[in-house]
């Protein structure tokens, strides 16, 4: 067995950083799962754009208004 462990090269790996695992609040992530960006693609109509974008700005405001009072 030693004689094996002389003859198999053996590199030593560098630990990786962890990753952060904190996840957005609840009801971030339910703005953010709304399914309005495929329903205006699939319909095209002006009404579901301006559905889609309400929808974004609220995520968006929510994301800012979490992260500002951190």
């Amino acid at each position: 067995m030693q004689s094996v462990d002389k003859r198999v090269p053996v590199q030593k790996r560098k630990q990786k950083a962890k990753q952060s695992t904190q996840k957005d609040p609840e009801y971030i992530r339910k703005l953010c799962k709304e399914k309005a960006w495929k329903h205006w693609k699939i319909t095209n109509l002006e009404c579901d754009k301006c559905i889609y974008k309400s929808v974004a700005v609220k995520c968006s405001s929510a994301i800012s208004k979490y992260h500002a009072a951190k």
